[in-house]
C-alpha cells in the first residue's frame, strides 16, 4: 500500500495512513475497522492541525472568528478495496463512525469537515443515505 507520496504532501498538510483489516482474516473484521476509524479520525484532525493532543477539540485558527475558521481532513472508504470488506458493511461502518465522532466531538461553533473522498457515485450516494439515516436514529 502506498501512502500518496509528493503528489498527495503538495495538496494536503499532513497525511495519515491507516492500514485496516482484512476482512477474511480478523475475529472480529467489523470491530476492527471501527476502531481504524475512531482512532484514525481525531489522529487526522491533529496532523491536519499541526499538533495538539490526540481527541483534540477543533481549535479555532489563530487570529480569526469562530464562523470562518476550519479544519479538513479527507479520507477514503476504509476496507472497501483490497482488504475485502463488502461495499455495503464498509458503508455502515464508515458512517457510523462518521456520526459518532462528529457527536463526540461537540464542536462548540467550531468547523472541522470531515469528508469522503469515494470516486463512484453509487457508493458515495450509499454513503451519504447510511450517515443521513444514522443521523436519524433509523440505524
Amino acid at each position: 500500500t502506498t501512502w500518496g507520496g509528493e503528489e498527495l504532501r503538495r495538496e494536503y498538510g499532513a497525511v495519515v495512513h491507516t492500514a485496516p483489516p482484512f476482512y477474511r482474516h480478523h475475529d472480529d473484521p467489523e470491530g476492527a475497522l471501527a476502531r481504524c476509524y475512531a482512532e484514525s479520525i481525531p489522529l487526522a484532525f491533529e496532523a491536519a492541525e499541526g499538533g495538539g493532543r490526540f481527541g483534540f477539540l477543533c481549535p479555532t485558527a489563530e487570529g480569526s472568528d469562530d464562523s470562518h475558521s476550519h479544519v479538513r481532513v479527507a479520507m477514503p472508504l476504509l476496507g472497501a478495496g483490497c482488504r475485502g470488506f463488502p461495499l455495503d458493511v464498509a458503508v455502515r461502518i464508515a458512517a457510523k463512525e462518521a456520526v459518532r465522532w462528529r457527536n463526540d466531538v461537540g464542536l462548540g461553533g467550531r468547523r472541522c469537515i470531515l469528508s469522503f473522498g469515494i470516486p463512484d457515485r453509487d457508493v458515495a450516494g450509499a454513503l451519504i443515505d447510511a450517515i443521513i439515516e444514522r443521523e436519524q436514529g433509523k440505524e
